[in-house]
């Protein structure tokens, strides 16, 4: 339990910035946000950009798993 607790706080150490954002109906706006978003981070080394879509009705989550996929 004490290796596995190790590891799980290892994993989390391994950011030292997150950018957490919020989307609801962001679909037209959101790649060229995360593209602003990586050009503005390129010197940093470790980083973590969290999406949470809050319920969008417009295709924000496809656009979030294409995202993913780049």
């Amino acid at each position: 339990n004490t290796l596995f607790l190790i590891e799980q706080i290892s994993k989390l150490m391994m950011f030292l910035i997150s950018i957490v954002i919020a989307l609801y109906n962001e679909s037209k706006s959101l790649e060229k946000l995360v593209d602003e978003i990586f050009r503005s981070l390129n010197n940093y080394r470790q980083y973590e950009l969290i999406l949470v879509n809050d319920g969008s009705i417009d295709d924000t989550l496809e656009v979030v798993q294409k995202i993913k996929k780049k």
